[in-house]
């Protein structure tokens, strides 16, 4: 097959556009805010929203397996085809002529039907009651409590933590860990996140299983302990996912929706808010900022403000642009806030700690933040500054 001309392939690339594509692979396009969604199909996808068109960037991208590209790319991925035969396929659509050789006959297919769902399974929040109320066997809520806060945060803290229904898993090997319940706005229990955490509020990573001394163990899921023993059944039923806190919307119908990443993160700041003017709420991952799992509050026309990790703003401000919610928002507090000891993975949550312990930037810090340098420099500016006693001018 003869080698297609860089001037040539530009020009197919130029006029081939990502709608046109998905039309002629049979993939009925949604739309959904400023993007197009559907299905993936390079993946078993279940639910609508993961997976993204932007007519206008012309481009895909899912967010659950990662694929994303253009026109070609998709042709490429899709067909299975080389760059090559990508693009004499583009040539043949938009009937651009390459060469002598026959343009490859351009297949149409029908539209991929879905299966169908299978129902989805709630369990009765009362499942949540033993495991509430034992603080003093859960080295997170044991922490989290000993912070330094003003009698009226810790107040608020201790309420919050009630409400937002945190337990403490009490035997096996999950004993100690935070169950941060998942609850949606009709009370129902969609599932509980089990976590295990060291004295220092940190996350235990690196906790070998009891099984297995050779595997981490620190993450469990509620509905996969069900599983294990015989009361739920993937094959039957299905899970979904909502925010932890989610519940909270239907407690205070008129608050700002506050979106962290962790649960952890949540917690802890809702000590500082008047849960009826802010409340927080979590995805639980970077990852999981989706349009299904924020659906309930775009459907109830809430106020919603994202704060992500500092090494997460480019990532969720690209999500924000794809569900194209206008009440929705990035706040820019966290990185207002953020000096170099908080590094760079920090979150909001992480600043409130350092601030309620008065650790503030030294006079270097905050000049070497100024002048936007590190590592080497950073060092002989530090050294000048501390030696001379120089000051910071405004």
């Amino acid at each position: 097959m003869a080698k297609i001309n860089e001037l040539t392939a530009q020009k197919i690339k130029a006029a081939a556009k990502i709608v046109d594509v998905f039309a002629d692979a049979g993939i009925s396009l949604h739309r959904q805010g400023s993007s197009l969604v559907c299905l993936c199909p390079f993946h078993e996808d279940r639910h609508m929203g993961s997976f993204i068109v932007n007519a206008r960037g012309n481009y895909y991208k899912c967010f659950s397996c990662g694929a994303s590209g253009d026109p070609v790319k998709f042709v490429m991925e899709y067909y299975g085809k080389k760059y090559p035969e990508a693009l004499r396929y583009l040539a043949a659509m938009y009937s651009i002529f390459v060469d002598d050789e026959p343009a490859p006959q351009v297949v149409k297919r029908e539209p991929r039907q879905p299966e169908p769902p299978t129902p989805m399974i709630y369990w009765d929040i009362v499942m949540m009651k033993p495991y509430l109320h034992h603080a003093d066997e859960n080295p997170l809520l044991r922490w989290m409590l000993a912070l330094p806060y003003s009698p009226e945060h810790l107040a608020n803290l201790r309420q919050m933590i009630e409400v937002y229904c945190v337990g403490t898993s009490l035997k096996g090997a999950t004993q100690g860990w935070a169950m941060f319940p998942e609850i949606d706005t009709d009370m129902r229990l969609r599932d509980v996140k089990m976590m295990a955490y060291k004295a220092d509020g940190h996350r235990d990573k690196d906790r070998p299983a009891p099984w297995d001394p050779n595997r981490k163990y620190s993450t469990n899921w509620m509905s996969a302990l069900l599983k294990r023993v015989g009361k739920y059944n993937p094959k039957t039923h299905h899970i979904e996912r909502c925010l932890f806190g989610l519940h909270l919307a239907a407690i205070f119908p008129k608050a700002e929706v506050c979106i962290v990443e962790s649960e952890k993160s949540a917690l802890i700041c809702s000590a500082f808010s008047d849960p009826n003017q802010k409340i927080w709420m979590a995805t639980g991952g970077k990852e999981a900022l989706k349009p299904d799992i924020l659906k309930p509050l775009i459907e109830a026309q809430r106020d919603i403000v994202l704060y992500p990790d500092l090494d997460g703003y480019d990532e969720w401000q690209e999500r924000m642009q794809a569900i194209g919610y206008q009440r929705m928002s990035i706040s820019r507090k966290p990185k207002e806030l953020a000096i170099a000891k908080d590094g760079a993975k920090a979150d909001i949550a992480d600043i409130m700690i350092r601030l309620m312990h008065g650790i503030e930037e030294t006079t270097a810090e905050i000049a070497c933040r100024r002048l936007n340098i590190d590592g080497e420099q950073a060092q002989h500016l530090t050294t000048l500054i501390e030696r001379m006693n120089l000051q910071i001018i405004d």
